[in-house]
């Protein structure tokens, strides 16, 4: 049984045996190095280690645990809620959060409605903002991009 040297954090550490590696945090991407080897490889592409290192899944899928993914990751519509909910609280009065969706006529009706109440429109558009950012992303997708009307609101 090989003793493999690892990479973790900038740092060489080892040298460890396959089941050491279990407790050291090792990803299919970290480098990776024993005797024998040409140079350092990713975990990945070492046969003995395949059972070893940590599964991760891609980023811009739903947690395993039905969890969420990150608030500035894309959604399946290529959205993020987190840019959505700050271009809402940031610039909500200029419509720019629906345009950012792909809702014209939401943006357009937004300008509109900011020049017609001088401006308080942008309490609704700041609101907004703050509940995209702590709605669950499957939510944002559901209420804002796949919804049928021109101007989502809540």
């Amino acid at each position: 049984m090989a003793k493999y040297y690892v990479m973790i954090n900038g740092q060489q550490e080892g040298p460890y045996s396959p089941e050491e590696l279990r407790g050291k945090g090792v990803t299919s991407n970290t480098k990776v190095w024993a005797e024998g080897f040409p140079n350092w490889l990713d975990a990945s592409q070492v046969d003995e280690l395949k059972n070893v290192v940590l599964q991760i899944p891609p980023i811009n899928s739903v947690a395993q645990d039905g969890g969420d993914i990150g608030i500035f990751d894309a959604g399946p519509s290529g959205k993020s809620r987190g840019v959505a909910g700050l271009l809402a609280i940031l610039i909500g009065t200029l419509g720019i959060h629906y345009f950012y969706i792909g809702k014209a006529g939401g943006g357009l009706i937004c300008i509109l409605l900011s020049i017609v109440t001088c401006g308080l429109w942008g309490v609704v558009t700041l609101i907004q903002g703050i509940m995209m950012l702590t709605m669950k992303s499957e939510e944002f997708e559901r209420k804002y991009v796949n919804s049928t009307s021109t101007l989502p609101l809540f």
